[in-house]
């Protein structure tokens, strides 16, 4: 009887254990306007179905050309302003989604990074404009079109739990990890996260690499960008992904991450725990 009633209370702690699971979506470099709109059906459809806490997005979620040298549609009449539009409307279909979930927005290069350099040309005349502030201006399109948010987390850089971090740019965290993009707005300090799975994108491509001098990995996502358009296909060949993480806080000595760095597949779908999303619906 002791021994029934040691078993029957460990099954109630794991599965107690399992309720307490966490999960958090990462979707990086939409670049809208030239977003994949199966990338979006696919994503909105898996937050519909889970509602995680957290759906991050992990910067450069607009392209704003207009505010660089390299724009790569000349047909696109869209303004900043009309970018920032969609943005929040793409928001607000998350929000739609799972209105529980917070939304976690880290600044890329396209979207904070091209602001802030529109302001270091212009000198110290549009320098402390509060309308200039990335953020402030999705807040106020959200209020002008009238679409909430709900909960949204603005941050450089975003941790879950002890163990995990998310930034947008190349962090560079150990010599075996060749290449990449490093530039002071998108690139983690390499001596800072020692200890912790690294998660970043910037680079559209999807690779996992161990570091050998602890047992963190370091994930590279793939874009939420249109890899066929004309604009971007002859930089490099760009990939179509997202990452997934179940993650429990509770377990010891560690906390426990289950992570999937997922790849749109060539018929145009994605498999998340084991289910097939973004396939032709009868």
């Amino acid at each position: 009887m002791g021994i029934e009633k040691i078993l029957y209370e460990e099954v109630n702690r794991l599965k107690e254990t399992k309720r307490k699971y966490e999960t958090l979506v990462a979707i990086y470099d939409k670049h809208i306007p030239y977003h994949s709109k199966k990338m979006e059906e696919i994503t909105l459809e898996y937050i519909k179905e889970t509602r995680p806490k957290y759906v991050l997005d992990g910067g450069d979620l607009l392209d704003n050309p207009g505010m660089s040298e390299f724009n790569p549609d000349p047909n696109n009449k869209r303004d900043t302003q009309e970018e920032i539009d969609l943005a929040v409307q793409y928001l607000n279909r998350i929000h739609n989604a799972s209105p529980e979930s917070t939304i976690v927005l880290i600044p890329g290069n396209h979207d904070v990074g091209r602001l802030e350099r529109l302001k270091s040309i212009h000198g110290h005349g549009l320098k402390n404009l509060r309308n200039l502030e990335y953020f402030k201006l999705l807040k106020e399109s959200s209020e002008h079109q009238k679409l909430p948010l709900g909960k949204i987390q603005y941050t450089e850089k975003f941790e879950l739990g002890p163990g995990m971090i998310f930034v947008h740019g190349d962090p560079r965290m150990t010599p075996e990890i060749i290449g990449g993009i490093n530039g002071p707005k998108r690139t983690a300090d390499s001596a800072a996260y020692p200890e912790q799975h690294v998660v970043y994108g910037h680079g559209h491509k999807i690779n996992t690499v161990s570091s050998k001098w602890s047992d963190r990995q370091v994930y590279q996502v793939g874009g939420s960008l249109d890899v066929n358009h004309k604009g971007y296909t002859h930089l490099s060949k760009y990939q179509n992904g997202i990452l997934v993480v179940h993650y429990n806080p509770n377990t010891r000595p560690k906390p426990t991450y289950h992570i999937q760095n997922l790849v749109l597949g060539q018929n145009e779908t994605m498999i998340i725990d084991g289910k097939e999303y973004g396939g032709y619906k009868k």
